[in-house]
């Protein structure tokens, strides 16, 4: 069997939240969803939503590759990346709540 990378991808800063609104160019059937995290293998991509409160002048999106199963002793091979990183800037007026809605 060979080795699948995974990959999880997190937020720099606890004030900001993502949500998940499509995978691989497919709308969720309820979206946005809310997430703490998102995983995704190798090839996979998505579409989501990076919204910040507080005095956030700037995210990071962080990713760590993990590869399965284990390469030696059951040892997980994880390195860890910042790949993007957002400019938060402030809005002159209040924005509204993201709009649910329902595909199909």
């Amino acid at each position: 069997m060979a080795n699948q990378a995974n990959a999880l991808f997190s937020l720099s800063d606890d004030s900001c939240k993502w949500q998940l609104l499509s995978k691989d160019g497919v709308y969720l059937e309820t979206a946005p969803r809310n997430v703490t995290f998102l995983e995704l293998t190798s090839g996979s991509r998505c579409d989501v939503l990076v919204q910040c409160s507080g005095a956030v002048e700037q995210v990071d999106i962080t990713m760590t590759q993990i590869d399965y199963p284990p390469v030696l002793d059951d040892t997980v091979i994880a390195e860890e990346w910042i790949i993007l990183s957002l400019l938060v800037s402030e809005s002159t007026e209040d924005l509204p709540e993201v709009a649910t809605f329902q595909v199909g």
